[in-house]
Parts: structure tokens; sequence; C-alpha cells
């Protein structure tokens, strides 16, 4: 593929990214259930790649098979709980994946806020950041935790501004790459 070609590729996919941005604001129980199913498919390729890890770890002490083989079961079992759940009530499903956005921002907030208090070894600036990162996480994560119908907008906002921005930057890579 030459360069005038990549380029034009590159400003294609951009497009048809923005596209799908517009379409998860219009279809938003659509694409949070497109994005719960590909978190599920994440945690099942994970959880088939950690029993496959135990099989063909020679290095693996007890405690490292033992936290592979949970961690795999684990990683399985949501996945395929997930999974049914989408088909079989996709209403729950969404709430699910709100609640779980909930947990990861004050889980997030949490850590953020006890790396920037205690660790002592990052610049005061990044501390800083950490702490009002933590902060604001935090919140967030009440919010959504405590009036899911904000946590469902915030996805759906997140989602299509990611890929719109996703797509947009693709546009102007494809536009503004240097000729060969």
């Amino acid at each position: 593929m030459d360069e005038k070609n990549v380029r034009i590729f590159n400003i294609a996919v951009g497009i048809f990214i923005i596209i799908l941005g517009i379409l998860a604001i219009i279809f938003s129980d659509i694409a949070l259930l497109a994005v719960l199913f590909l978190l599920a498919l994440n945690l099942l390729i994970t959880g088939i790649s950690r029993l496959l890890d135990i099989f063909y770890e020679k290095k693996l002490d007890k405690y490292g098979f033992t936290i592979q083989l949970i961690t795999a079961i684990l990683a399985l079992i949501i996945a395929l709980i997930i999974i049914i759940t989408i088909f079989v009530n996709p209403d729950f499903s969404i709430n699910f994946l709100i609640i779980l956005f909930g947990i990861i921002l004050l889980i997030i907030g949490i850590a953020s806020i006890v790396v920037g208090s205690l660790t002592e070894i990052y610049p005061n600036t990044y501390r800083g950041y950490l702490l009002v990162i933590g902060i604001f996480s935090f919140i967030l994560g009440l919010f959504v935790m405590i009036f899911p119908e904000f946590g469902y907008y915030l996805l759906v906002f997140l989602l299509s501004i990611i890929l719109l921005f996703i797509g947009l930057a693709r546009v102007i890579f494809g536009y503004f790459k240097e000729k060969g």
C-alpha cells in the first residue's frame, strides 16, 4: 500500500469511527451492550489465557498456580454471566455496566487519593494531580452509584466523545500525514 492509499485509508477509518460515535449517541443502549459484550469477551480470553498459563508455565509455585487458577475461573464465570445476561436481560446488563462503572470510578478515586497522599517518591505536582483526579473520580463514582441515570448518560457521553475524538484524530492524521 503506497503513502496516498494509507492516507485515504486513515481518513476513511476516521470517518467510520466518527459515524460510530454519532451512532453511539443515537443508539445508546446498543452501544453500551456492545461495550459490555466486548468486556465479557476480554474476560473470556483472559480466563482462557490464564488457564493455558497454568498448564504451560513451568515456573509457577503453588501460590502462583492457585492465584492463576482462581482468577482464571472467576474471569470465565463473570464473562459467561455477562454474555448470558446480555441476551436474556439487556436492561439488567446495562444497569450492571453502570454499577460496574461507578465501582471502577470509586476504586480509581480511592487509589489515586492514597497514592497522591502517601507516595513521596513522586514530584509534588504529580501528587497534586493524583489527588485532584482521585477526588474528582470518587465524587463522580458516588454520583453514578447514587444516580444510575446519571451514570447511563455519562457512559453514553464518554463513549461517544471518545469515538468522535479518535475518529477526528484519525482523519487529521490521514489528512496531514507527510506525502512520501
